[in-house]
């Protein structure tokens, strides 16, 4: 878990790039200081939620996992992390999706590292997959 607490502005793009939770820029004022924590927390949170599930699949199996991992609260995806994800699953590109939603494909590339986190997958075809497990597609 990185979150990136800098003067250096030019940085953020390769620093979500990277899976960075965040990227403050100084000087930090109290508002945005504790956003960023309320952030770490919830990805703590997150994080050992996870963790609980992947005792239980040590200890029950797969089956055992699947019953646990559904019981945990859903890991809502924004409006348009959502729009994303479904052009995404349709096949379309990173620039694709950037062009069909007027955005550059750097915030592309920032939705869908906040999707693989709040999915817990590291791919796109992951994240399809568990999206439509959860019906979230």
């Amino acid at each position: 878990m990185i979150a990136f607490i800098t003067s250096w502005n030019q940085y953020a793009v390769q620093a979500f790039e990277l899976s960075a939770l965040d990227y403050v820029i100084k000087p930090i004022k109290e508002e945005r200081f504790l956003k960023l924590a309320e952030k770490i927390q919830a990805e703590i949170s997150r994080k050992e939620q996870l963790s609980y599930a992947e005792q239980v699949m040590a200890l029950y199996g797969k089956q055992g996992v699947e019953s646990v991992v559904r019981q945990l609260p859903d890991i809502p995806l924004t409006e348009r992390e959502t729009q994303v994800l479904t052009l995404l699953a349709q096949g379309l590109t990173q620039r694709e999706i950037a062009e069909d939603l007027y955005l550059p494909v750097s915030c592309i590339k920032k939705h869908l590292a906040s999707i693989y986190s709040k999915l817990s997958v590291n791919n796109k075809i992951s994240a399809v997959q568990k999206a439509r497990e959860a019906d979230i597609l």
